[in-house]
Formats: C-alpha cells, sequence, structure tokens
C-alpha cells in the first residue's frame, strides 16, 4: 500500500490507522527511518545511532548494527502494519511500525539496538565515553 493510501485514509477516518504492508514495499534507511514509496518515515518512540550523520565511527558502527537489525525484524515478520502519525515541526512523516502486532521500537530497545525517544526527551550521545554503548549485538 503506498504511503499516499495511508495518508488519504487517515484524512478521511480522523484517526491513525494500522494499515497492512509487505515487507517489500519498505526500504530500510537506517535504525529508525523507513521509506514506503516516495515517503520517508522517522519511527516514532526509539532513536538509533546515526549512519548517515553520525559523530564518531562508533556511532556509524553501531548505526549499521541497529540498521541491519531492523532489516532482519522486518524480513522476518508474518505481519507488517503501519501507523501514519503525520508529521514533526521539521516536516518529517512520522509512524509507528507494527511487526507480529508489537510497535518496532520496542523490538529495537529491548535488545539494545536503540533507546527510547520522544520528541522533549534529550537525544543520545553515542559518542561520549561515559554513555557509550559497546555491547550490541
Amino acid at each position: 500500500m503506498t504511503a499516499f493510501f495511508i495518508s488519504l485514509l487517515r484524512w478521511l477516518f480522523g484517526t491513525p490507522a494500522h494499515l497492512p504492508i509487505s515487507a517489500n514495499d519498505i526500504h530500510v534507511i537506517d535504525g529508525d527511518t523507513i521509506q514506503v514509496g516516495f515517503v520517508t518515515y522517522r519511527l516514532l518512540g526509539f532513536d538509533a545511532p546515526e549512519t548517515y550523520r553520525s559523530a564518531c565511527p562508533h556511532e556509524y558502527a553501531l548505526g549499521m548494527k541497529a540498521t541491519n537489525k531492523l532489516q532482519r525484524l522486518i524480513d522476518e515478520a508474518r505481519t507488517l502494519a503501519i501507523e501514519d502519525r503525520g508529521h514533526d515541526k521539521y516536516k518529517r512523516r512520522l509512524a509507528v511500525l507494527y511487526l507480529e502486532g508489537m510497535d518496532v521500537a520496542d523490538l529495537m530497545i529491548r535488545p539494545g539496538y536503540a533507546v527510547p525517544y520522544n520528541a522533549t526527551a534529550p537525544r543520545q550521545v553515542w559518542c561520549s565515553c561515559r554513555t557509550q554503548h559497546t555491547a550490541l549485538p
């Protein structure tokens, strides 16, 4: 299902809907960002290390692990659904991705590939010696 139809259904019904989607329709950009059709979505509820604008080689390596984990989760899921949540102050599209009915944020946070995040929380510093995450699988 294209992002256009997701947006159209959201507009028609006024509430976010969990819409089925195929793994083949999703392109993983990084550990917390996907593309569906021509629309890029920032996934809500978690923050993964950056790969595009990483602050250090360590963050880049962690970001690649998180990206690969998200791709594996999507590839292995039998059922996938996306819930469009509009856009943020930077005009990025926001969404929640469900795999087997579970929020992908939980599936990324629990094993340590990401940390919980909301728009008001400070972002994780992945390169600082005090908060450096080295235990990612």
